[in-house]
């Protein structure tokens, strides 16, 4: 018998829905679940090698059996969100295409479908290894049934990983999910009995109903009235959480097998769902047919430029053209720091120019023939991401000017829906092109940055393909605005709107440093004194930023009942905590802790490493193709964040100032733009 992997798919969906952040395929439909369980299932694969594994999902009408023992059964829990049902047959379809079955049995839940498969595997003589992170297939966990949990790489939980986590042995686990219940799932279980109690009891006792014939044994009149009052609670708690590991299941070990699948199908699939990365991994790029194109297969020169002769060749070239493509290649680090190593050159796709500042030519003769080409220039240029360029030029002081296209602007304008905007995933989405890593070209571990100097003809591949596709790129896109009427909002705002960012990058603001201090040593002060006053009310110090030691305390030692949206095992978001603050002032005081802890660690700690040493400002990034709505962003750090609405807040907000005496910022904005915009559009 071969061992069995056994997937928890709505598991799995439900973790990377809310893990990844919003992704949607060409028709506008949400793919980040699917995304997420697909990489998750290959992850699996490639860290177990299985030969055998089954996907299995919730059947239609699964809750029946249990709400026929307890009609409030999952009653209370939030349904899926609407745009994650249609990925549940996605998820499936995947699997379908990859060779691995797929389990679903009318009028049965997920749980008990895996559980009837593990047993059944188990006594064929193999080993079942159930994937999912649900606590409540612990109480298979033995010998050969065993946990793979997704959220942590996958680990191997075993009967001694059990007992470590909860503290019970896994035939146990039963009895200790009858007496702590299940508010995600509406099992009432013992009320004020949570994990740690239940384990105790269940190490002394040894089962629930050694407790519950003998709750005169049990510390505590008010747990001992509780166990006599809700024992018929307990008992279908128990009913609840038991596993029925004889549902009617396919008992062909055939039918687990994973096949071969259908590789071009499952191109087509990535295509439709617009998972490029995915679909560059599998060696063939989808065009209708699923015809295979391989990397090698397009038409190009690409010119390496390193001696006098053939820079004069290049120089007659730029001379006569009106429109230039650029791309540079550097040294990486921050936009401030990155040195020139290269640049690009193209004007039609199909051919490109790469000039080495590391060649024969020699870098000092580079930089200066750079600089007067484009002092003199009239020609218009374009790029991929130039802002970036004109940060790498500006450190070498050279003036990028007449900047005129964006393919990444224009692909975000297009498409602002979309968060992958990289040049690679465009040229594979736009031209089933999969593009050459920088990696592959120099060699495993190396890169750009260390190779650049013994490396230059294979840099030149990169760094020309590079250009040679944003001009590609820019013929398809300005159709593309042309046809969909963006040309005003990209020609007369978006672009212009470039190089001010660039300059407000490169000009940076300054942060009074020494005030900023000040304020964190009374910060520092009032955590301490806080700390002392919630330690005091509890009796006794414990790490506040520990969620299960904080757990324990509010819920255990102090008797705080879990709102009823608690969703995590622990509970202590914030949300959870402003719901109990309004009767209980240490959990206020808690609220308090965390709100300064967070204030003193993003900001008051954080900010001064951004400084920049030479200009003594910071100097941010305005992503300018990030949100959908069209508003800017900022990152490293992210300067629209700054506090203002606590005291502590508008103190750090006032440590950005201006640097000279004479300076004076001015403040403009709109209030709620959007929604006056709305108003206007819908006449209201």
């Amino acid at each position: 018998m071969k061992d069995i992997y056994i997937i928890d798919a709505v598991n799995l969906l439900f973790r990377s829905y809310y893990a990844i952040g919003p992704m949607t395929n060409d028709a506008g439909a949400s793919t980040s679940a699917v995304y997420g369980f697909i990489r998750s299932t290959q992850k699996l694969i490639k860290t177990f090698s299985p030969t055998h594994m089954v996907c299995v999902f919730d059947g239609p009408d699964n809750k029946k059996s249990r709400q026929s023992v307890y009609a409030e059964y999952k009653m209370h829990r939030k349904g899926a969100p609407e745009d994650l049902f249609p990925q549940f047959e996605w998820a499936a379809e995947f699997c379908k295409l990859k060779g691995i079955s797929v389990l679903s049995v009318s009028g049965v839940e997920a749980d008990d479908t895996m559980a009837a498969v593990a047993v059944w595997a188990k006594k064929r003589g193999g080993k079942a290894y159930l994937c999912t992170s649900d606590k409540d297939l612990m109480q298979l966990v033995d010998d050969d049934i065993f946990l793979l949990h997704p959220a942590k790489d996958y680990a191997k939980i075993d009967a001694k990983a059990v007992q470590e986590q909860f503290g019970v042995r896994p035939d146990q686990m039963l009895d200790l999910l009858a007496i702590m219940g299940d508010s995600s799932d509406n099992i009432p279980g013992l009320p004020g009995f949570g994990p740690k109690t239940a384990a105790a009891l269940l190490h002394e006792f040894g089962s629930l109903d050694a407790i519950l014939a003998h709750p005169e044994k049990v510390p505590g009149e008010k747990k001992q009235q509780t166990i006599r009052t809700h024992k018929a609670d307990a008992l279908m708690s128990r009913e609840l959480a038991t596993l029925d590991c004889h549902v009617e299941i396919p008992r062909d070990i055939s039918f687990y097998a994973i096949s071969e699948g259908n590789q071009d199908a499952l191109a087509h699939f990535y295509h439709t769902m617009k998972f490029t990365s995915l679909l560059r991994e599998t060696g063939s790029v989808d065009e209708g047919k699923q015809n295979k194109v391989r990397a090698t297969t397009d038409q190009h020169l690409y010119h390496l430029v390193d001696t006098q002769l053939e820079l004069e060749k290049l120089a007659s070239r730029l001379k006569d053209a009106s429109e230039i493509g650029i791309d540079t290649e550097t040294t990486g680090g921050s936009v401030m720091e990155a040195q020139l190593v290269g640049i690009g050159f193209a004007f039609v796709e199909g051919e490109a120019w790469y000039v080495p500042t590391n060649g024969n030519l020699g870098r000092p003769f580079v930089i200066e023939w750079l600089s007067a080409f484009f002092a003199k220039t009239k020609a218009k240029f374009f790029g991929h991401n130039l802002k970036y360029d004109w940060h790498v030029l500006q450190n070498e002081g050279i003036d990028l000017r007449h900047i005129a296209f964006d393919t990444l602007l224009a692909s975000y304008l297009i498409d602002p829906q979309n968060r992958r905007h990289n040049l690679d995933e465009l040229a594979l989405e736009k031209f089933k092109k999969v593009k050459i890593p920088i990696e592959s070209l120099l060699g495993k571990g190396k890169t750009a940055v260390t190779m650049l100097a013994v490396e230059i003809a294979k840099v030149k591949e990169y760094c020309c393909e590079d250009i040679d596709y944003t001009a590609r790129l820019k013929e398809y896109f300005t159709e593309e605005l042309s046809t969909k009427k963006l040309e005003p909002v990209f020609y007369d705002i978006e672009m212009p709107l470039l190089p001010i960012l660039a300059k407000m990058e490169r000009r940076g603001i300054y942060l009074d440093v020494d005030e900023l201090k000040e304020i964190g040593h009374l910060v520092t002060k009032e955590i301490g004194v806080l700390e002392k006053a919630i330690f005091k009310e509890v009796g006794h110090e414990f790490n506040l930023g520990s969620p299960k030691q904080l757990s324990h305390v509010l819920f255990t030692e102090l008797g705080l009942k879990k709102p009823g949206h608690a969703k995590t095992e622990f509970a202590t978001s914030a949300d959870v905590l402003e719901a109990l603050a309004e009767d209980n002032p240490v959990v206020a005081s808690i609220l308090e802790y965390r709100t300064l802890e967070k204030l003193k660690s993003t900001y008051i700690e954080a900010l001064p490493q951004t400084v920049h040493p030479k200009t003594n400002r910071i100097h941010c990034t305005f992503n300018q193709s990030v949100a959908a709505t069209g508003r800017l962003s900022s990152q490293d750090p992210n300067l629209q964040n700054i506090p203002v609405r606590s005291q502590i807040g508008g103190q750090i907000r006032s440590c950005f100032k201006p640097q000279e005496r004479e300076y004076r910022f001015v403040g403009a904005d709109y209030s709620q733009i959007e929604l006056r915009l709305l108003a206007h559009f819908s006449d209201d």
